[in-house]
């Protein structure tokens, strides 16, 4: 496999733990750290590759808003990060009150690394501390037309899912959430089952954009 296609498939492997990772706050009734968003509201529904301009997977949560999610496994200042502000610019039209626009990644690199703290410091009218954060918030700012630019900072959110896709930790803790769901200490085997599950819709598209609803 080229290297380019070993690259896409790890970015694919990213994406579904990804979903698993929604999908298991979602039955847990919990909210996903790193969205804040209440504490009351989680994700009901996950719909993947529609047809909106950030196209990965679109969120909704138990209040009705949306959060539409670009999934890049490793997140730097180049075309992963291009891509994602492309596609959230093309999305503002359609935001509603609430709806967020979310970069998710397993590896953040270089400035990256800093720029959930800095939308974090944003939003709360604060000063950047930092050069670092200043350096991370400006990887938006000047990549952003100016007619959508405050927008687009107060409704981003960063999204990390550190070693999501190599042995365990975050695996482990999905599966402790699941034992609270599912019978006789079960969690593992529901996390897997929710992993295998996303696969084989993943492979089964075999790239054909389609929709698939996970939660009623």
């Amino acid at each position: 496999m080229s290297r380019a296609g070993q690259a896409g498939e790890v970015g694919s492997v990213f994406r579904c733990e990804l979903a698993v990772h929604l999908a298991v706050h979602g039955l847990r009734g919990r909210p996903v750290s790193g969205l804040d968003v209440p504490a009351g509201v989680w994700p009901v529904r996950l719909d993947f590759e529609t047809s909106d301009p950030t196209d990965d997977i679109r969120v909704t949560f138990s209040d009705g808003r949306r959060a539409y999610v670009s999934a890049k496994r490793k997140i730097d200042r180049g075309r992963p990060l291009e891509e994602t502000l492309t596609g959230w610019v093309g999305q503002v039209p359609t935001l509603g009150a609430d709806d967020l626009l979310v970069i998710a990644g397993e590896e953040l690199v270089g400035p990256v690394k800093n720029l959930d703290r800095a939308l974090r410091r944003h939003r709360a009218g604060l000063r950047m501390e930092t050069g670092d954060e200043s350096r991370a918030l400006a990887l938006l700012t000047d990549r952003l037309p100016s007619r959508v630019r405050g927008l687009v900072l107060d409704r981003a959110r960063v999204l990390h899912l550190p070693g999501s896709i190599g042995p365990a930790p975050h695996r482990d803790l999905l599966a402790a959430l699941m034992n609270l769901v599912v019978a006789d200490a079960r969690g593992p085997s529901a996390v897997s089952a929710l992993a295998d599950f996303f696969h084989r819709q993943r492979a089964r598209r075999s790239g054909v954009p389609s929709r698939t609803g996970l939660l009623p």
